[in-house]
């Protein structure tokens, strides 16, 4: 991206961001609104991220972003969301394209267990529980289920680590079990004060978990994010 346009660059080298996604609106013929369009992008583009990047965290915090058709544009036939990912800040050095067949089974069993929270964290709500409380509280739920299951799938996973990494592979499963309730709770939140102060604690939680994580990275050959290695907290 330069000056408002995109240019094409081999994702090799330094690049803005990368497409990992692309599907057309289809279904109805008046155009319907930006905010409808908006919701059709952002709820589609999100899910489509981890099957391009099966390792979301080897490249440090990534914003993820969707272009789509205006009104001028529906009404000349234009019906295509394109998808892209990039670093919140600068360029990205080397491709955030993996597929598994690149992983170890081991690497790819952990890297794994992390997928359901990531697909819930990549279809956040539009607005803050202080806007759309219900909106926000049925997200909480998914990020209560999705906790739930990736602490499963690390927990079934952590018998195959390295036997100097299960330690922290554990601790993770912990800060994970732990989220579910103060999820659920946000989930059943009579208003948005309630809510926050629900996922206080797991947002404080997933600091120490960053930390594990890069240290279970050393250990089966992932590559460690410069964020994790200097100690942010930042997620996907």
């Amino acid at each position: 991206m330069r000056n408002g346009a995109a240019e094409r660059l081999s994702c090799e080298g330094p690049h803005r961001g990368e497409i990992y996604g692309r599907f057309e609106l289809t279904g109805r013929k008046a155009f319907p609104g930006t905010e409808e369009v908006m919701k059709a992008s952002r709820d589609r583009c999100g899910p489509l991220l981890p099957d391009y990047a099966v390792d979301l965290t080897a490249h440090g915090p990534l914003q993820t972003y969707f272009s789509h058709p205006d009104r001028a544009g529906w009404e000349r036939g234009g019906r295509t969301v394109l998808c892209w990912a990039g670093a919140p800040r600068g360029d990205l050095d080397e491709p955030i394209r993996k597929e598994e067949s690149a992983f170890a089974p081991v690497q790819l069993a952990y890297v794994s267990a992390f997928r359901p929270l990531w697909e819930a964290q990549l279809r956040p709500p539009q607005r803050g529980p202080e806007e759309d409380l219900a909106t926000a509280s049925r997200w909480a739920g998914q990020m209560a289920a999705a906790y739930a299951e990736a602490a499963r799938l690390l927990g079934d996973a952590r018998g195959g680590l390295p036997g100097d990494v299960r330690e922290p592979a554990g601790e993770i499963v912990v800060v994970f079990e732990a989220a579910v309730p103060r999820w659920e709770r946000a989930a059943r939140a009579a208003d948005s004060d309630a809510y926050l102060a629900a996922i206080e604690q797991a947002g404080r939680d997933n600091d120490l978990a960053v930390g594990l994580d890069a240290e279970i990275r050393k250990g089966v050959g992932l590559p460690v994010p410069r964020s994790a290695a200097a100690g942010s907290g930042e997620g996907v």
